[in-house]
């Protein structure tokens, strides 16, 4: 963890009664150095107190930040499997009707959340990746394709509705792709051995662009929206770290 968010371990353990603060100070220190350790590596042995205040600091922390780059980055430095666990939950919740049939997308997802909580490698989060982006490259090139066929089909109903069904059906792909890509980057940032800060920016920025195309919604608007959804996501995020599941 990035020692600029040891006031998350310091505001918990100074919340906690003194026999919970001794159980934690005792799983945060190296016994081998005798330092202690701001990290969650060891979240699953903590006081269930501990892990309910260390939820309450970070939602409130969440929900006062209005950019998801920044959030997700910021997250993905207090633990990796953190910020993997949002930034697929900020991509899964953006999916709608108009993206239901990206199954490699929601397959990346999955297994990048796998792997936040030990349940997947590296090197299945690196396949699942490459499958998403691939996805995503073939929704691209068959964009225009499927908005002939929308438009051929609503041509019964004037070329004005042929026309907006053109540029609807071109808009979902746009914004499938946009989240097939985010999905991939989340599953790579799982593959590598560090969660970067431009992963996340990244995914926030795909979704962002998503948004744009199905909703008609500014970046700064996207991006603060997600936000919300990060705060949401970061107690089951917790949660699933402490219990591995």
């Amino acid at each position: 963890m990035h020692r600029s968010f040891e006031w998350l371990f310091l505001h918990t353990r100074n919340a906690l009664s003194s026999s919970d603060r001794e159980e934690f100070v005792a799983q945060q220190t190296d016994p081998s150095t005798g330092e202690v350790q701001y990290s969650l590596e060891r979240i699953a042995h903590w006081p269930e107190a501990a892990v309910a205040l260390l939820v309450d600091q970070l939602r409130g922390w969440c929900a006062a930040k209005t950019d998801a780059r920044v959030l997700l980055g910021s997250l993905a430095m207090i633990d990796p499997r953190l910020g993997v666990w949002c930034a697929a939950t900020v991509v899964e919740r953006r999916m709608n009707r108009r993206t239901a049939s990206i199954d490699p997308a929601r397959a990346a997802l999955d297994v990048a959340r796998d792997w936040a909580i030990g349940r997947a490698t590296p090197e299945q989060c690196q396949r699942a990746a490459d499958a998403a982006r691939a996805f995503a490259n073939a929704r691209d090139d068959a964009a225009e394709a499927w908005a002939e066929i929308a438009a051929n089909e609503a041509e019964a109903y004037g070329a004005p509705t042929a026309s907006y069904a053109r540029e609807d059906s071109r808009r979902g792909s746009l914004a499938a792709v946009e989240l097939a890509n985010a999905a991939a980057t989340v599953a790579s940032a799982a593959a590598n051995p560090r969660v970067t800060v431009a992963h996340m920016a990244m995914v926030a920025t795909r979704v962002a662009a998503a948004g744009a195309h199905t909703n008609n919604l500014a970046a700064t608007e996207d991006l603060r929206a997600q936000c919300e959804t990060i705060t949401e996501a970061v107690s089951r995020a917790i949660e699933a770290l402490a219990r591995g599941a």
